[in-house]
């Protein structure tokens, strides 16, 4: 969309009105599908490096699974991450390294086999495995 102006109200005060060179008006009934379609890169980004995704709205969960006979399992999701990273900050969006967990799931036996003593690195920031997932409300 484009042609459009925005401002910030706050307090009984206004804001200059600027354009805005993009986005989609708040509350808009396009804006799900509309930011759905934007993010349709970082699929592709998963399917190249060989990782799953899930992507619900702004929310995205890379998984892989991790075989001991395969030891740059780890390293094939670190590249995806860096990936969909580079992405996100070429497109303007950033992502929240706060709210962003890197977890390993699977049998005693294979998660003594696997390396994940080097995590996983997002927006800069550097992310050990853990063993549970916080629920974020």
């Amino acid at each position: 969309m484009s042609g459009r102006l925005q401002y910030v109200a706050a307090g009984g005060e206004r804001s200059v009105t600027a354009p805005c060179e993009s986005g989609v008006p708040h509350v808009s009934v396009l804006g799900p599908l509309l930011f759905s379609l934007y993010v349709v890169p970082v699929s592709n980004i998963a399917v190249a490096h060989h990782v799953s995704i899930h992507q619900y709205a702004d929310d995205v969960q890379t998984y892989i699974a991790i075989q001991p006979q395969c030891p740059d399992s780890v390293s094939q999701l670190v590249n995806c991450t860096d990936g969909i990273t580079r992405w996100f900050l070429e497109t303007g969006l950033l992502l929240n390294p706060s709210k962003t967990e890197a977890v390993v799931f699977g049998t005693a036996f294979r998660l003594r086999s696997a390396d994940t003593t080097r995590g996983v690195k997002v927006a800069g920031t550097s992310l050990q495995f853990s063993d549970i997932v916080a629920s974020w409300c």
